[in-house]
This record gives C-alpha cells, structure tokens and sequence, in this order.
C-alpha cells in the first residue's frame, strides 16, 4: 500500500510516575508495523518523581517522532486536552503508559475508523499483575474474571468486532472532538464513559475489537485497588447524573449488594445471597488456586472480589447522597492518586 495513503496519527499518552511500564509502553508502539513518518507519539508527564522523565528523554532523542510535554496539572483528562489541540495527526490515538499494546495495534484501529461504520475504536483489556506478588496476582486475576467485572471489554468473548457502550481508551479522528466537544475536565476518572455517552448521543458508534490485546498492568496492592474502586463508583453516578441516563443492572449490583449490607439487615432472602456470594469468591479462589498452584489465592481472591465490589458500592451510594442529600454540584472532585 502506498505510504500516501496512510492517515497521520498522533499517539497522546499521559504519564505520572511510571518508571515501572513507560519503556514497555512505548517499546510495543514503536513496533508497530505502522509507517513512522506517519506518526508521532505526544507524552505529557505530570511531573514525575521517579525517573519516568529520564527515560522518556532518552526516547526523545533516539526517536524524532517522540516528543515530551510537561502537563503542570498532572491529572490524565488535562493531558488528553492539551494534547488533542496540539496533535497534528488525522487520527487520536489515546494510550496509557501502564499497558503495552499489540504489534498491530495502530494499523487495525486506524482500518477500522475508515471504514466509518464506528467514532470511537478500542481493543480489549488483559490484565497482568504490575508486581510479583500474591496480592498484585490476585488483584490481577480479578479483574479479567466474570465474577470480579461481570462480562466486560476486558472480558472478550468473541473475535469479531462488535459495538459496545465504552472501550479502553479508545481512537478517533481529530475532527469529532469538534462536533462532541473535548473530554469534560470535571471527570478526573472515567472521563472516557462521559465522552462515549456523548458521542452515542450525537448518535455514533463504538466500536470493540475483542483480537487486540492490551497488556493491562493492575494495582498492586489493596489499598490501591478499594481507593480504584471507591473512585470509579462515585464517578458512574457523575455520568448518569449528568446524562440523565440509567445505569447497567452490572453497574448497579454492587450499590444494592452495598445497601443491603448497610441497611437491610440479615433477612433469610440477604443470607441466602450472602452465602451465594461467598461461596462464588471462594469458588473462584479454590479454582484459581489449583490453576496456579498456590494457596494463597484460596484467600486473597475472595477478598479482592470483596474489596471491588463492596467499596464500589460504597462510591455509587456516596455520590448519590452528595446529589441528592447535600445537593453537591456537579463539579470536579479532588480526587486522591490511586496508582
């Protein structure tokens, strides 16, 4: 194929303190069977303290088509902002600097927003653990099991491509950031939903490719993984508060199983689903366990599921209360680091 006809992509990554993932990032990227002189990877770094900076320089001068910004906001969704009105490609790519991405990541996304038939074009997560422990194992496994995230983007269950309500971090041509409007900087977290239900309200399309793999690196401890988790609860509630919209019965389990434990008390129907409940985490465990070997994950795996769902539950049931008790407005939530 004549390089010509190539689109120019612009790759917009924001980085924090990742001196752990940022090399393996942009490794798999510039193995991409993509033209290099049709790309340019924009990196934003919020100020890291870790080294993550003299790596990225080291990239800058062996790579042209590497450049490094300073994002003196440090939060993600500014870094997609700035870096969406300095890009100079047709074409948006967004990545996160903790996950490596497929060989032919670049080429089957930019293939399949030609097509036209999607706005926004996404792979799969694949979530491997970011340290090499018990618990960062366990944290990992549950969160690419069903009964952690439900049947999800991270979750492929088939090859073909399908429509879906959100991808990871997801590509789009440069020009639908001016008909649907840049990320809503008041989402600190999940500001990729709020976009998407706001591109499906202009009436376009998401699109998933189950084939792409992303290398996803999850927390490592527990205490990340409840803060995660807390963040991401009370920001659903944010998008549907904004958007007037429903949410999922899977986005809305985890605040019932919540109130249950918190108000219902012990009824005979709450026991049965408690014990139900109990005896899937342990399932699992036991399951996982085998699989890998190991005892530890009998005990940890049931308290990752736990720690998920519980104190998700609990940011869907604060963020309703700071709408409907204290009548917060909707604004930007200063959220703690979580990673």
């Amino acid at each position: 194929m004549n390089k010509n006809l190539f689109p120019t992509i612009s790759i917009i990554i924001p980085c924090y303190n990742e001196v752990k993932f940022i090399h393996k990032c942009l490794i798999s990227l510039i193995k991409n069977n993509y033209p290099k002189d049709k790309i340019e990877i924009l990196v934003y770094d919020g100020g890291s303290k870790d080294g993550s900076l003299d790596i990225l320089k080291d990239f800058e001068k062996k790579y042209k088509f590497i450049r490094i910004r300073h994002n003196p906001y440090k939060f993600q969704v500014k870094a997609l902002n700035i870096g969406i009105k300095e890009a100079k490609g047709e074409i948006i790519i967004r990545c996160d600097a903790h996950a490596e991405y497929p060989s032919n990541y670049i080429s089957e996304i930019v293939k399949h927003l030609l097509e036209g038939k999607a706005a926004n074009v996404g792979g799969v997560y694949d979530a491997h653990p970011s340290e090499n422990t018990c618990i960062a194992k366990a944290i990992a496994f549950a969160l690419k099991h069903p009964f952690g995230v439900g049947i999800s983007c991270r979750l492929p269950t088939q090859t073909r491509p399908r429509f879906v309500d959100t991808v990871p971090f997801g590509a789009w041509k440069k020009e639908i950031f001016k008909e649907v409007g840049l990320f809503d900087e008041r989402f600190i977290r999940a500001q990729d939903l709020e976009h998407n239900v706001r591109l499906k309200k202009h009436g376009k399309k998401i699109l998933l490719l189950p084939y792409l793999r992303i290398k996803y690196y999850t927390r490592s401890t527990f205490k990340k993984l409840t803060l995660m988790a807390y963040q991401y609860g009370y920001v659903q509630v944010l998008v549907f508060r904004k958007h007037k919209i429903l949410p999922s019965c899977r986005k809305i389990l985890p605040s019932l199983f919540v109130f249950g434990i918190l108000f219902c008390g012990i009824s005979d129907v709450l026991k049965f689903v408690y014990l139900l409940y109990l005896l899937l985490g342990i399932g699992s465990g036991v399951k996982i366990s085998l699989k890998e070997k190991k005892l530890c994950f009998l005990f940890l795996m049931p308290t990752a599921f736990f720690i998920i769902h519980f104190f998700y539950g609990i940011g869907c049931l604060k963020a309703l209360i700071d709408w409907m008790i204290f009548r917060k407005p909707l604004t930007k939530i200063n959220w703690a680091e979580s990673r």
